[in-house]
């Protein structure tokens, strides 16, 4: 189940970065759903 969450996560991330190409914005983003999971994200 935890997969199929953070696989839409991915997605939100994606659409985020699509929609405004902003690496302040992505940034953003990757940290606070890196805090969810309490660790980095490797991309």
């Amino acid at each position: 189940m935890k997969n199929i969450t953070l696989n839409l996560f991915l997605f939100l991330i994606t659409a985020t970065v699509m929609g405004q190409n902003s690496l302040e914005v992505q940034y953003d983003v990757i940290t606070n759903i890196s805090h969810l999971y309490k660790k980095p994200l490797e991309f």
